[in-house]
């Protein structure tokens, strides 16, 4: 694959966001339509993905600290600002958190879901007594596909692609990431900033003495790993809960880029490792991350943020502390075998706890890796050739989960 097709890979998806990215979603879409209508919204009509409904169902909307997918839409209508897209809810004030609450007491909310073969579809419709807007999302989380004023199209996306990106989908091979990473330079310098930006979210609320970072040397990396756990998990657990802090999210995913960005870069503090060091593994856990997730449908039945994260983690680990290809193969295809059944129970706080394990599991796997575990033979669905491995699991999250995606649904 050429150089800058993985280039604009590694950079294609992340995207700044503020709250769980998929109420962001249906706060921008709520946000389009609101600046459309006319005259004081009356009722709302909102027809989901079963997936997307999964997730957005008790995840808190960020200014809130409370859950609710009216909240979400209410929200967007009253910001009435799409040009945030999935920084939306960035701009909630006191007055708009205030207008929410009266809001949502007295406007009529229809909301339903179904199976749909892409897993991203958002069909909202606001209502007022001279007007009626809706607006279609479909296939990635900040494309409007369509917008209908009074039953008229107004606007259509012809450039909208499907993402089940899964199939057809373009992909660098492992050993084409890591050539490609070993290559670059300042080409890599907005990742250190990305970095930072997650950093800093990680930062709040952590008391005085969970913020003093350790010196670890290669030898004893694995003592980093209770930190990054704990970082990961305030981070993870401030955005689900429904706090107003910023991410910059990897892959369609804040928690993802929470789990790759912030792990890798405090390791690297950790590390005391040189500047270029830590570009280049940032660079190769979210290229690893985003080479899993785009297996993978968008939304998926197995936790694909923490199982990304954590090999993502798992391969920087080791690559901080000079592994080669073959050690940073070995740690993915370990964690991958430690933290493939990890379901995705909708987006909440225990999503935080998923995420800080499998960061913290990557860490550790990592060390493993470079201490010279690894697959003699094939285990499972774990084979010696870690691509494999990857399809293997990919393969079970898109055909074989149906039956699960139910039961979940039905418990939620």
């Amino acid at each position: 694959m050429k150089r800058q097709e993985i280039l604009d890979l590694l950079y294609i998806d992340l995207v700044s966001t503020m709250g769980c990215t998929d109420v962001g979603a249906i706060g921008f879409a709520a946000a389009k339509a609101g600046s459309l209508l006319k005259d004081e919204l009356k009722e709302i009509k909102l027809h989901l993905s079963d997936l997307l409904y999964k997730n957005s169902l008790r995840v808190g909307i960020p200014g809130t600290y409370n859950s609710g997918v009216k909240k979400a839409v209410l929200l967007g209508y009253l910001l009435k600002n799409p040009e945030k897209k999935l920084a939306v809810f960035q701009d909630a004030s006191k007055k708009e958190l205030k207008e929410l609450v009266k809001l949502e007491e007295n406007i009529p909310f229809n909301i339903s879901y179904e199976k749909k073969d892409d897993p991203l579809y958002i069909d909202l419709t606001l209502s007022s007594e001279q007007s009626e807007v809706r607006v279609l999302m479909l296939y990635s989380y900040d494309n409007i596909d369509s917008v209908y004023v009074d039953n008229k199209l107004i606007y259509k996306n012809e450039h909208s692609v499907s993402s089940n990106r899964n199939s057809g989908t373009q992909l660098p091979t492992i050993d084409e990431i890591y050539n490609f990473v070993l290559a670059e330079d300042e080409t890599l310098d907005k990742l250190v900033y990305y970095a930072e930006i997650n950093y800093q979210t990680a930062l709040l609320e952590l008391k005085a003495k969970d913020i003093e970072l350790p010196d670890i040397t290669p030898e004893n990396i694995h003592n980093g790993a209770p930190f990054v756990r704990k970082y990961i998990l305030n981070a993870c657990n401030l955005r689900m809960k429904g706090a107003a802090v910023p991410v910059v999210g990897v892959a369609g995913s804040g928690n993802l880029g929470i789990t790759d960005l912030t792990a890798v870069y405090i390791l690297g503090k950790m590390l005391n490792a040189e500047p270029l060091k830590i570009k280049r593994s940032l660079a190769l856990a979210v290229l690893i991350s985003t080479y899993i997730k785009r297996k993978m449908t968008l939304l998926t039945t197995i936790c694909g943020s923490a199982l990304a994260g954590g090999s993502g983690t798992s391969a920087a680990t080791a690559f901080l502390c000079d592994g080669n290809i073959e050690q940073i193969k070995s740690a993915v295809n370990m964690l991958i075998a430690a933290n493939a059944g990890t379901l995705c129970d909708g987006a909440k706080q225990s999503c935080a706890f998923k995420l800080a394990f499998s960061a913290e599991n990557g860490v550790v796997v990592g060390k493993m890796a470079l201490d010279g575990e690894k697959f003699q033979s094939e285990n499972g669905i774990n084979k010696v050739n870690v691509e494999d491995t990857i399809q293997n699991i990919a393969d079970i999250n898109n055909y074989a989960l149906e039956t699960a995606r139910d039961k979940i649904l039905e418990i939620i």
